[in-house]
Formats: structure tokens, sequence, C-alpha cells
């Protein structure tokens, strides 16, 4: 394993990324050589470690696994694999194709815009218009981390040298206080995420209740009450993103963002202030959104109980299936 430095991408004051006689710089990050003397047949994880023995990162062989976390295709010889200094990005960002940030998994139009279709997989994600975003998992702390290869029941652990900037001024204690509180943001974007992927479902869920019920003409009491449940939950997951996003570039300036938006560019700011630590306007700002957040859970909690809970009951009176779901399992 080579050494790696953790460095910070630097914009230049100009910026032509299609230029055609541009160069290309190899992949950054930390060089991971290995050899397999056949292909595998069992899964393969690559574990990071930090020098306390805290996971960073494990990327998996899997097909099936989100492609920020896979591994290239193995093959019998010499195999590399670049690490990128990174923790693992926000939940559901390798679902994104295309310009934009994106996230989570939106299972129907947008409010006034039904020409916006989920895609062949049945959902689109959150794409938000702004050059103030980031999903990206913060850089790791510089330090002695060990990288183990796992292939079946075997493993094998090498030590990998990461190196702080020579040039930045900032302190492995600053470091380890950007990483830390980025961790944090991260961790209430995930939540986020999750709150937002639920709510889609139980949407999705009364969606085709509607559906059934304008094809049966003998519940227009109950269609009004599925309704009216749909738009209470869009009312709460309006809070935390905009649900007007269709994906066009002039979502940048129809409507604000929410929490979702805000905490991402909560992270990009703490990430672009190089190797230096958050600020108190960081903190106060994070803690802001971190109140407000914790107040739409509850707000969800109250709606689950109070009209979600009782709809089903109406339902099942009335034999009528397709309940919405309670208490489901938060899924990406």
């Amino acid at each position: 394993l080579r050494t790696a430095y953790r460095f910070h991408p630097v914009a230049g004051p100009r910026a032509a990324p299609d230029y055609a006689a541009n160069g290309h710089n190899p992949p950054y990050g930390a060089v991971i050589d290995f050899y397999l003397p056949k292909k595998p047949k069992v899964p393969v994880r690559l574990i990071i470690r930090s020098p306390g023995g805290k996971i960073i990162r494990v990327f998996l062989s899997q097909p099936k696994t989100p492609r920020a976390n896979r591994l290239p295709s193995l093959h019998s010889g010499i195999n590399r694999f670049v690490w990128d200094l990174r923790y693992a990005p926000v939940h559901g960002v390798s679902d994104c194709a295309g310009s934009g940030s994106c996230t989570g998994k939106l299972r129907l139009p947008p409010p006034q815009a039904p020409w916006v279709t989920p895609g062949p997989k049945g959902y689109r994600p959150i794409v938000s218009w702004d050059l103030d975003l980031t999903h990206r998992g913060p850089l790791a702390v510089p330090g002695r981390d060990t990288v183990t290869l796992e292939i079946g029941h075997s493993h094998w652990t090498r030590p990998l040298l990461v190196l702080k900037d020579p040039y930045s001024s900032g302190t492995l204690t600053d470091i380890r206080a950007q990483v830390a509180f980025s961790l944090q943001i991260r961790s209430q974007i995930n939540a986020t995420v999750h709150l937002i992927n639920e709510i889609e479902w139980m949407r999705k869920t009364l969606a085709g209740i509607e559906a059934r019920l304008q094809a049966d003409r003998d519940h227009p009491a109950t269609l009004s009450r599925a309704r009216h449940l749909g738009g209470v939950l869009l009312g709460v997951e309006g809070q935390l993103f905009d649900v007007y996003l269709t994906g066009a570039r002039e979502d940048a300036f129809r409507h604000p963002m929410q929490i979702y938006g805000r905490l991402c560019a909560l992270l990009k700011d703490v990430e672009d202030s190089a190797d230096y630590p958050p600020t108190d306007s960081d903190r106060v700002v994070f803690g802001i959104l971190k109140r407000d957040l914790r107040a739409v859970e509850m707000r969800f909690a109250t709606v689950e109980r109070e009209a979600v809970a009782p709809f089903n009951q109406y339902l099942e009176k009335r034999g009528l299936a397709g309940v919405v779901p309670v208490g489901r399992t938060r899924r990406l």
C-alpha cells in the first residue's frame, strides 16, 4: 500500500472541464493493490479502519451493492482499487444519474407536475440544483489506518499511512473536529432521507388505494379521507425537502430549500473550510436544523398515531385491502 496524502481540491478562478486539450489526472486517493490467484467465487470485502479500529469505509463485491461502496469487477492476477480517503456518502446518493445533487427515492410525481414520473426502477431521485450542496462523506483524519481484504473466511490486513497536507496550517485537532462535525451532519441528512423514503412509501400506498376507490363509486367518503390523509403526509414531507422539485434547472429558483437541502449545504460549507474546525455559526445553524428535523419527526409520529392508524382501522372495518403501512422499518 502506498502512502497517501489528504488533500482538499482547490478550485481555480476559471474552469473548462470539457476542454479538449485538458489532461487527465489519475484517481485521487490511496492506491490499494492486491493479487488474486483466481477470480473469487465468494463475496469479497475491503474494510478501511482508523488507527483506533473504527470502521471508516466498507467496499463490497456484490453487484447489488450501491455503486459508491462497490468494488470493481475482480479478476485473477493483480487488482487495483483506489479509495478516495472519504467516509461513505449520504444514503442513496449512488442512485443519482446525470447532473445535480441527488439522494432519496421519490415514488410519486410532484404536485401539479403529473408528467414527471418515477423511472423504470419505480422511483426518481431528489435532484437539487444548487452549487453549494454535497452528499460526499468527509475526508478521513490523517493517521495510520489499516486495510483488510476479506475473501470468504480468509482475510489479510496491512497498514495504510495517510498524511496531512504539508502546506495546510490546520492542525490534526482541527481536522478531527471538522470530521466529527461532518459525520454528525451526515447522520442528520441520512435521518432526513429515511423519513422522506418512509413517507413516500405511505403516499405511494395511498395513491394505490385512491386509484382503486375511483373505480369503485361505492366509497366516496373513503376516497375523500384517503385524499385528505395524502395531503397531510405531503405537508409533513414538504418540511423535509422541496416537494415541487421536477429535476429541471428552473427548480433552483422556484421554491426554497428545506431541511434536507440546508443540511447538505451546511455539509458543503464545513467541507470547504480546508483543514479548519467548524465555526460557531456552523454549529448554531446545525443546532437549528437538528431541532427542526426533530420537530418534523415528532409531527410525523403524531400523524401516524392520530391519522394513519385510524384510517387503517376505517379500511379494515369496510373490508378494504391496501392498508397504509405503519411502523415500517425505514428503508432506502
